[in-house]
């Protein structure tokens, strides 16, 4: 019997998967891929490298294009000077990239590995739909081609929505209520709950893309290269660092640093606007966390920057008390992590009811 918890990025695949009472297993896959023509690249050349590849074929069964995948895909494309191709665009799977589900899929199945014969449960990750995005797809059909990819798998499958997956995996000392904020790739996702209850949740349209395009229109530079700055050279409290370097890091540096902060002031300006709008019925005594997580906050510098603005711009007017602003403890994994708390909660107490 196998229970999984799989949070389906923009920017990253999680999965992670419970071993024991003591211990789980979590891993992660970039969710990109670079495609190669096969005139360029033979399957059998491919074949015999260490590359994660999917091959895709055309309704007549030939041969369309050979997928270089996940860290590998990033990688060829920063080196050759190329852009990386997104199975997502806005946390959802995307309609401009007719292999998107083939390609997610052949991840998925990479991250889940080897399956019990026995009954398999898995809990995935969802958005909220963004509430400042127009002309956006509907969360529900990108919900329901995932479970049928996981279901083909051979799970018995449940959804979560992202920012509860947060407190699920770092609230349990306060009975699963806090404000978890899931900095993604394509959305910012964020949930009040109470005693493990959602209270509110919603999305934003900004994250690490939105970060990463603008930088890279700021200063005329590839997206590739500004984040592989991003994840190689920044500290976001740092000045020293960020005036260090060549002229064109500095400039990324610089532009990136922008960015983060005006990312976090929309995120929150927009959290407390939703907040006082739709949250008078709820009253909470105690005081409450916030939970930082996501590929977008794991940079050097990310929480001292998050706690500043909010403390210079928003405490004093925030509709809850918050008890302290902290990092989740596993920020890439901290969805999957919380899915999988989820998933064994839900799928043993409908064991024990024999449903």
């Amino acid at each position: 019997m196998s229970y999984i918890g799989f949070d389906i990025g923009t920017g990253n695949l999680v999965c992670s998967k419970y071993l024991n009472e003591k211990k789980s297993i979590t891993q992660s896959m970039r969710n990109m891929f670079l495609p190669v023509s096969p005139d360029t690249w033979s399957t059998s050349e491919i074949s015999n490298t260490n590359l994660d590849y999917v091959e895709l074929y055309e309704n007549d069964g030939s041969l369309q294009c050979i997928a270089i995948i996940g860290e590998d895909a990033f990688r060829f494309a920063n080196i050759f000077g190329q852009e990386v191709k997104r199975s997502m665009k806005s946390g959802l799977i995307s309609s401009k990239e007719i292999d998107s589900v083939d390609i997610i899929g052949h991840m998925i199945k990479h991250l889940c590995g080897e399956l019990d014969k026995d009954q398999n449960y898995c809990v995935f990750s969802i958005p909220a739909q963004p509430i400042d995005l127009k002309n956006i797809p509907n969360v529900t059909y990108h919900e329901k081609v995932f479970t049928k990819v996981f279901e083909s798998l051979g799970f018995k499958v449940h959804t979560l929505n992202e920012g509860m997956a947060v407190v699920y995996s770092n609230c349990k000392d306060e009975d699963y209520s806090g404000i978890g904020i899931s900095f993604g790739a394509g959305l910012t996702n964020i949930a009040c709950s109470y005693k493990g209850i959602p209270a509110l949740t919603f999305s934003v349209g900004v994250g690490g893309d939105w970060i990463d395009k603008n930088v890279a229109e700021s200063t005329g530079k590839l997206e590739t290269r500004v984040i592989a700055i991003k994840e190689k050279k920044l500290n976001l409290s740092d000045e020293t660092l960020i005036n260090e370097g060549k002229k064109e890091e500095v400039r990324i540096k610089q532009g990136l640093l922008t960015f983060y902060e005006e990312l976090i002031d929309y995120v929150l300006k927009t959290i407390s606007k939703e907040f006082q709008a739709k949250s008078d019925n709820l009253e909470i005594d105690e005081k409450i966390p916030i939970i930082l997580s996501g590929g977008t906050s794991m940079v050097p510098g990310f929480l001292d920057l998050f706690t500043r603005v909010f403390n210079e711009k928003y405490r004093s007017n925030f509709p809850y008390d918050i008890k302290e602003i902290k990092m989740a403890k596993e920020p890439l994994y901290s969805v999957a992590i919380g899915c999988l708390e989820y998933c064994l909660l839900l799928f043993k107490e409908q064991q024990k009811k024999g449903e």
